[in-house]
């Protein structure tokens, strides 16, 4: 008889949360893919996302970013352009052009993430990329060899 009753307790007490339990439409959830529920609403929410994720930022350049520094190919602890000590484990970046100690965000085309680094390093030196990361950097963005990215300035 008791676990009749535990039964019958536990089953009440589940129905009574299944009806108090909001579910939330799928149109009102910013996380559910627009393929899942394509309106235009969650269409300018994501839109709107972006605009904020990004203000204060400029596009600078697109292209092909690749990695150094792991440790034991040479770069790990060697001094940089800027003076200072290669760290594989800092968000440090490599580029041709911009001014040392500028605060870039890379965002990987391939996958959407991105990160900040700072530019402390000149590179890259192989044709046809615009940026080398360090091993943290590559980590951060989830990338293999290499990566196609779009790099923001801070304005």
């Amino acid at each position: 008889m008791n676990n009749l009753i535990t039964k019958i307790l536990c089953f009440s007490v589940f129905m009574f949360s299944l009806g108090t339990m909001n579910i939330a439409n799928a149109q009102d959830d910013p996380f559910v893919p627009p393929t899942m529920a394509p309106t235009t609403t969650l269409i300018k929410k994501v839109v709107k996302k972006k605009r904020d994720r990004l203000a204060g930022w400029t596009l600078y350049a697109s292209g092909i970013a690749s990695w150094y520094g792991s440790l034991g190919d040479g770069f790990s602890n060697a001094r940089t352009a800027s003076g200072e000590r290669m760290n594989p484990y800092a968000l440090t970046c490599a580029n041709r052009w911009l001014k040392f100690n500028t605060y870039v965000l890379v965002h990987n085309i391939n996958n959407g993430f991105e990160a900040i680094c700072r530019v402390n390093d000149r590179g890259p030196f192989a044709a046809g990329r615009i940026i080398d990361l360090s091993y943290a950097m590559k980590n951060a963005l989830h990338m293999g060899g290499t990566a196609p990215v779009k790099i923001y300035i801070k304005r």
